[in-house]
């Protein structure tokens, strides 16, 4: 389950005091780019001490080079929130 994985993937890399995957693919099912696929639209909400110095972009880019192979394995779209 993808989710699943981001979540490990993302707690390895940043141990985050807050972290929520949410999947919201069914919010885009039949849009362009949407291939019908499962957990193709992913939220991640995420904040804790790694993320304080860090710029918003800097903390995006930090979780997309983690997120990068599920990227090429079908996840489609990835929504990032910092919280502080």
């Amino acid at each position: 389950m993808r989710t699943t994985r981001i979540k490990e993937i993302l707690t390895a890399a940043f141990s985050p005091s807050k972290i929520e995957i949410v999947d919201f693919t069914n919010d885009h099912r039949g849009h362009s780019g949407q291939g019908g696929g499962n957990e193709t639209h992913i939220r991640v909400s995420i904040g804790g001490e790694f993320f304080e110095d860090l710029t918003l972009l800097e903390s995006h880019r930090r979780i997309q080079d983690c997120l990068k192979d599920e990227f090429t394995s079908g996840m489609h779209a990835l929504e990032i929130h910092i919280l502080k």
